[in-house]
C-alpha cells in the first residue's frame, strides 16, 4: 500500500545572497517520518535535490535572491509514498542605506583682536 505524504516547511528571511538551510518536514498520512526518498527546492530557478533521511531534507547553503519571493519544495515520492509539495515565502531584508558622510563644520571667521579707532564725540 503506498501511503499519502505531507511535506512543511518555515518560511526563511534573510540578505540578498545569504547562504541559508531550509529544512523540510516530510511525514506520511499516519504522521511518521518518511523514511526515504528525494526532494527538491527550487527557488529563483535554481534546484537543490537531497535525499530524505527520518523525515527530513536538509537543503545546506541555498543562497538567497535579491527580491522577495516563494520557494517550492517538492517530495518526489517513491514505491511506498506518493509526492507531496509545499510553498514557502522567502523574505530579503533591505540592508540599511549607508550613513552620510559627516559635513564638517564651516570654519570659523577670525575676528581682529586690536580695537578700532575711537568715534568722535
Amino acid at each position: 500500500m503506498v501511503l499519502n505524504t505531507t511535506t512543511t516547511s518555515k518560511n526563511v528571511s534573510g540578505h540578498e545572497g545569504d547562504k541559508v538551510n531550509i529544512t523540510a518536514d516530510i511525514v506520511d498520512e499516519e504522521s511518521n517520518p518518511v523514511q526515504n526518498g528525494t526532494a527538491t527546492l527550487t527557488l529563483n530557478g535554481n534546484n537543490y535535490t537531497v535525499e530524505v533521511k527520518n523525515g527530513k531534507a536538509v537543503f545546506t547553503d541555498v543562497v538567497l535572491p535579491s527580491e522577495n519571493t516563494t520557494a517550492v519544495i517538492k517530495y518526489a515520492g517513491n514505491d511506498n509514498y506518493n509526492p507531496s509539495s509545499t510553498t514557502i515565502n522567502v523574505t530579503i531584508i533591505a540592508d540599511p542605506e549607508p550613513s552620510p558622510e559627516p559635513i564638517p563644520d564651516p570654519e570659523p571667521i577670525p575676528v581682529d583682536p586690536t580695537p578700532g579707532p575711537s568715534p568722535n564725540p
